[in-house]
């Protein structure tokens, strides 16, 4: 489920938004619930008293009253919001100004079909994944539910017939069974990549490889197999 955001105060606008993100998230396989302003102080009046976030939100640059950098800005700085940003204008001229407050994505109207689906299709690829869990059975009891983006990396650790892992994040170690392989398998369309047979890492938790070993954004050390190094330089520079 991703919630959705849509600040615009011309209806045909609001309406076109639905429509195509609804088309998308067919496409996406995806369910998503879209809410609708056609004002900044509408949205922020709401966004305060919200019993649940946000991941996306489409905000008109040209509102009347508060406009949409206005707006944007109280968001992110009085209100917290840290999901996806997209701003929707009738003057490309006006964008310069929206990267200060973290936008991600921008559509000049008239937003043809093809480019709405161009970019709103990563956003929404990149909240998907940000949104992905996994589940671990604890060799302590019981289980562990974690984001996938926030493991940095798993490393084999013999348990017996059931298999073990030690799954490293930048707060914690959670020793846990499973088999190498069943987790390769639940996480590789999630950018993660066997660097070695005892080892999984996240390509996007790299900050360092000198073609022997990686190094962590937790400042993890670890090497790297002679036959996988070709590919695993490969995929880092696609994860860029």
């Amino acid at each position: 489920m991703i919630n959705i955001l849509i600040c615009e105060d011309e209806q045909r606008y609001q309406n076109q938004l639905r429509e195509r993100l609804i088309k998308l998230s067919f496409l996406l396989d995806i369910e998503i619930r879209t809410h609708s302003f056609s004002s900044g102080e509408a949205l922020l009046r709401m966004y305060e008293k919200r019993d649940k976030e946000y991941e996306l939100l489409f905000l008109d640059i040209e509102l009347p009253g508060m406009n949409g950098l206005q707006t944007a800005r109280c968001m992110r700085e009085d209100h917290d919001y840290e999901g996806q940003l997209v701003f929707l204008t009738n003057h490309s001229e006006l964008m310069q100004d929206s990267f200060e407050v973290g936008t991600n994505q921008y559509l000049i109207k008239p937003v043809t079909e093809e480019e709405f689906e161009k970019k709103i299709r990563r956003v929404m690829q990149t909240i998907m994944k940000s949104n992905q869990r996994i589940t671990l059975e604890l060799v302590s009891g019981g289980f562990q539910i974690l984001p996938v983006n926030t493991i940095i990396a798993i490393q084999s650790n013999s348990l017996g017939r059931k298999g073990g892992v030690i799954v490293k994040t930048a707060a914690k170690e959670f020793s846990a069974y499973g088999k190498m392989n069943d987790f390769l398998e639940k996480l590789e369309n999630q950018r993660f990549f066997r660097i070695h047979k005892q080892t999984i890492i996240n390509l996007e938790q790299v900050t360092f490889f000198d073609g022997e070993h990686v190094v962590m954004t937790n400042q993890l050390r670890l090497k790297v197999s002679r036959n996988v190094k070709k590919e695993l330089k490969n995929r880092i520079m696609n994860t860029i």
